[in-house]
């Protein structure tokens, strides 16, 4: 990679003024080409939850530096262009996006494994021979080579420092995630890999209820299996307590205190059964888990000191669960089941019952036939 001064700027252009300039779009795969200009890294806008519940990051590009540089790229794969003297891999830089919030401790960048290199690669320069030799020959004479690998890590520094500060002046997640997960960051680290079974963890996250979503009917042994598949919603009740679970299962986890089951990371988006979930239909994230320290484990115990008080909480979040997911499944089965344009002819059947059981159906008296009425008056 070489520093674009003027002068060096001037030679190259010389040589790529020759050459041919191109679209990034007609670069072939494993082709390689010349990229002149500045790079640039990710700046958090805000933050939002989005219909899943899930805590989102808007970033926008912005530049690393006023310098700006020559290297040599080369396309692999769908969309993918990768430093040929570093390995780095650099992205085409887009106006603003969405990336899914994801805690850390401190050591590496909030968002998660993220890619921070971005340049402006709509249009660039195919490699010939006096490019490729020009640009070796200042490669050499520069002083001080400076390679797309320190600026990275350089630049990674800089991102964990400025995702902490924004996340702290804009999180907008609940009064528990903010008081473990943000504020008490340093002092409530969380796991960088999903724990094992037999491992235990903290959550502070958001609760979600397993709706039935669609039905599939498969024929077995000349009878018909019903399966389903259900999809993960956030419901509006906040955590009022920290949550202490050990995984029990691949799919399982058992909160401490109360006993209760939730599920963790199960499959249940296709090919689920109902027994299989009834009782057990809350899900929580596999993300945000807190490694069970001393002091998370001091502050737990604070929390559901009065057991009695946490328990009856926990038995009316377990109850209303239960009520919304057979509400929901039941929802289901009805759509499935009946075609819409039948659904009025089986409300009407419903209000008649209805109006059986309650004694509110009128009488109709027995209607005599014409035969019945003639005999009557002779």
């Amino acid at each position: 990679m070489i520093t674009l001064t003027s002068e060096v700027k001037e030679k190259i252009v010389e040589e790529t003024n020759k050459g041919k300039y191109d679209q990034i779009k007609n670069i072939k795969d494993n082709e390689q080409f010349l990229y002149m200009g500045k790079f640039h890294t990710l700046e958090p806008d805000k933050m939002f939850r989005n219909k899943n519940g899930e805590l989102m990051v808007t970033v926008k590009p912005k530049p690393i530096s006023n310098q700006s540089y020559a290297t040599i790229l080369e396309k692999r794969g769908d969309s993918k262009f990768y430093d040929v003297e570093s390995g780095i891999c650099v992205n085409i830089a887009q106006n603003s996006f969405d990336l899914p919030f994801r805690y850390s401790n401190g050591k590496e960048a909030i968002t998660g494994e993220v890619d921070l290199i971005y340049a402006d690669l709509n249009v660039v320069s195919k490699i010939t021979d006096d490019i490729k030799r020009v640009f070796d020959e200042l490669q050499e004479a520069e002083l001080e080579s400076r390679t797309l690998k320190i600026i990275t890590r350089n630049t990674k520094k800089e991102f964990i420092d400025r995702m902490e500060t924004f996340t702290l002046l804009h999180f907008c997640g609940t009064n528990l995630e903010k008081k473990y997960l943000v504020n008490g960051i340093r002092k409530y680290p969380v796991y960088r890999k999903t724990p094992k079974i037999g491992e235990c963890f903290g959550y502070v996250g958001p609760l979600r209820l397993l709706c039935a979503l669609n039905v599939k009917l498969i024929e077995k042994d000349g009878h018909a299996d019903a399966t389903f598949g259900f999809t993960p919603e956030i419901m509006r009740e906040e955590l009022k307590y920290p949550l202490f679970f050990c995984r029990i299962s691949e799919d399982k986890v058992q909160e401490v205190t109360s006993g209760a089951i939730f599920q963790f990371q199960g499959n249940y988006r296709e090919n689920a059964r109902y027994e299989d979930l009834c009782n057990t239909p809350f899900l929580i994230d596999d993300y945000g888990l807190l490694i069970p320290t001393d002091e998370f484990k001091l502050e737990y115990a604070k929390e559901v000191e009065k057991t009695a008080a946490f328990m009856e909480w926990m038995e009316e979040l377990i109850k209303s669960y239960k009520a919304q997911f057979n509400w929901c499944f039941n929802d289901t089965l009805q759509e499935f089941y009946f075609k819409p344009g039948e659904a009025k002819y089986l409300a009407s059947v419903d209000n008649d019952i209805y109006d059986v059981i309650h004694n509110k159906k009128k009488v109709l008296k027995p209607q005599r036939s014409k035969e019945e009425k003639s005999k009557k008056e002779e």
